[in-house]
């Protein structure tokens, strides 16, 4: 006889129109997720970094414009302060280009296995479909919202019941699980997305509209210009890798959560199954 947890599992799976997955191709799933999230929170944590030597570039640039005027500064630290944000600007693309493979090969995989395992809401993109989405010119200003959001609503844990169990001792030392029980539900670092989608979008402008080469070591107002338009460049693209590494990690821990129902519940019911006569 099923109890009331396995009765209610079993109606989650037949729901959701799957029969109970093999418990260990879940959890080498859930494994391969995490491993490539953490990666990709690795990276983006590196951007946010970056975004930090930017802004102080920026200050150099203006404590160099500042003492200009009063020709205290020379041009050999206007050619050291050009070589060090050269290269700045090569780092940061090496590592933007990393992020952003490592970015999408982890939402490759959540795609794949959503549509696998079909657990929650049914994936509407596919894997070639949810990658292109990031390539495509112009498509890739508003779909790989859709993505994303496509990825939120497929792991949505509580489409399986929950079963753990906390035991508090009552007064006296004693324990009594039949008055006190309460199922219990990890915390988990959410950050909306339309907020990481609106910094995001909003670098990737300040980068298309905002110039900031051609620097004159003459002009200083030009000078002041370039170092305030670094400020605000670095501190979209910090906010929006903030924001990526939370929204990550919301997403990395529901599935872990939906993949630990759903191997929970699997491995229960099949055995259940194969001790039927």
């Amino acid at each position: 006889m099923l109890d009331d947890d396995r009765r209610t599992a079993a109606e989650a799976f037949a729901a959701l129109h799957v029969e109970a997955p093999d418990p260990a191709e879940i959890e080498a799933a859930a494994h391969l997720e995490a491993s490539k999230a953490r990666q990709v929170i690795f990276l983006l944590g590196w951007m946010g970094l970056l975004s930090v030597a930017e802004i102080f570039m920026g200050s150099w640039l203006v404590d160099y414009a500042s003492r200009a005027v009063t020709g205290v500064a020379g041009m050999a630290e206007a050619t050291l302060y050009d070589r060090v944000a050269l290269g700045l600007v090569w780092v940061r693309l090496v590592s933007g280009i990393a992020t952003g493979v490592a970015f999408i090969h982890w939402v490759r995989l959540v795609v794949r296995h959503a549509r696998r395992f079909e657990l929650g809401a049914r994936m509407r993109y596919t894997v070639e479909t949810a990658t292109w989405a990031w390539i495509i010119p112009l498509i890739n200003w508003f779909r790989p919202y859709d993505v994303l959001r496509a990825v939120r609503d497929v792991s949505r844990p509580d489409v399986l019941p929950s079963y753990e169990i906390e035991e508090h001792a009552l007064p006296g030392g004693y324990r009594d699980p039949a008055l006190e029980r309460h199922r219990i539900e990890r915390r988990r670092a959410t950050v909306p997305l339309g907020l990481w989608w609106g910094l995001f979008v909003s670098a990737r402008l300040s980068e298309c509209f905002f110039h900031r080469t051609g620097a004159s070591y003459q002009d200083v107002a030009h000078m002041r210009v370039l170092a305030y338009v670094s400020f605000v460049d670095a501190g979209l693209w910090m906010g929006s890798a903030l924001a990526a590494i939370y929204l990550v990690r919301g997403i990395v821990d529901r599935r872990t959560e939906l993949y630990r129902r759903a191997s929970h519940w699997a491995r229960l019911l099949r055995e259940e199954k194969a001790s039927e006569p």
